[in-house]
């Protein structure tokens, strides 16, 4: 159960920074950035998704 915690915390750390970066982009208009939140924000939901699936009894992704 730890393991999925710093597991999970490094995950939105990670993506975190992404957005960040995402943000530091010039020229992009706001839309875009928006779209990029979203996404990774996804993806990173999915991930964590993919390590608590096992722990309550469900097969993983």
């Amino acid at each position: 159960m730890i393991e999925f915690l710093i597991a999970a915390l490094i995950i939105i750390l990670v993506a975190y920074v992404v957005i960040l970066l995402i943000g530091l982009i010039p020229g992009l208009p706001g839309q875009v950035h928006q779209i990029a939140r979203i996404i990774v924000g996804v993806i990173a939901l999915l991930a964590i998704l993919q390590r608590a699936l096992p722990l309550i009894g469900g097969a993983g992704l």
